[in-house]
């Protein structure tokens, strides 16, 4: 087995637990934003999800560099940059939860009153994806970015 695989399965489970966490506090964030746009200010769930998974992503963002990827970090690696990929990727995901998301809304109109229910859907949707952008594209090992650079 290639080295980098046994890396990742010696570490998977603390780190997916970890992950879960920033993902489940990022999703009370989202949830608690679009349920108030939504609610109290009256705006369609589909505009007001994107202002809400800025904010959650912003802190997941946060809290995956900080714990959940702390020891994949280098010197080397910006802060701007790092946000950046960070964006990048959970853009794509986003892209694939949003098109969950609206899916769920327009294929289940009675769903439309309660959007955290198409929200946890395409949350759970996405996550998947989301782990293993992390994993190689924002926090890669430094075995990893020292390949990539060479």
């Amino acid at each position: 087995m290639d080295k980098r695989w046994q890396k990742l399965l010696s570490k998977l489970p603390v780190r997916i637990v970890q992950f879960v966490i920033a993902g489940g506090i990022g999703f009370i964030i989202d949830a608690a934003i679009l349920s108030a746009l939504t609610a109290l200010a009256g705006w369609h769930p589909l505009r007001a999800r994107i202002v809400s998974f800025l904010c959650a992503v912003t802190v997941t963002w946060w809290i995956n560099r900080r714990y959940t990827f702390a020891d994949r970090r280098t010197q080397q690696q910006r802060t701007a940059r790092e946000y950046s990929r960070y964006l990048l990727a959970q853009g794509s995901g986003a892209a694939l939860n949003y098109a969950v998301f609206a899916a769920t809304i327009l294929l289940v109109p009675a769903l439309k009153p309660y959007p955290v229910l198409p929200l946890a859907v395409g949350s759970g949707v996405a996550m998947f994806f989301n782990y293993f952008a992390m994993h190689w594209f924002v926090f890669p090992s430094s075995d990893t970015s020292s390949s990539r650079s060479s």
